[in-house]
């Protein structure tokens, strides 16, 4: 998925396997990659997937690279804040990966996001 003019700026909490596949089928709309057969398996029993994307529309080689990362997940008494950056690097070899995912211990506190 390099580019991702499917989805806005939006992030997600994936609790269940039927929106886990539901998600990895729109991914697979953009991309010359099977995300169905390639993604590890989440056991939501056990688990959570959190799936932060950024609107995101170039040409590969045409473009900057770009990458987009959860790069802090903290977890307070209260609630499970995700941290996500969007990380630019100019003139380099490489595809843009305009979302990250990550899986985290199922927990019933509140998620939330923050874009930096």
């Amino acid at each position: 998925m390099n580019n991702n003019t499917l989805f806005e700026k939006e992030n997600f909490v994936i609790d269940n396997q039927e929106d886990w596949n539901s998600l990895l089928e729109k991914m697979n709309d953009n991309s010359s990659i099977n995300f169905l057969e390639f993604s590890s398996s989440v056991d939501f029993n056990n688990y959570l997937a959190l799936a932060s994307f950024d609107k995101f529309d170039c040409t590969y080689p045409s473009c900057n690279t770009i990458t987009y990362d959860i790069t802090v997940i903290h977890e307070s008494e209260e609630a499970i804040t995700i941290t996500v950056q969007n990380l630019l690097t100019i003139a380099t070899e490489g595809y843009p990966q305009p979302f990250h995912i990550v899986k985290i211990s199922k927990t019933e506190k509140p998620v939330q996001f923050n874009r930096l």
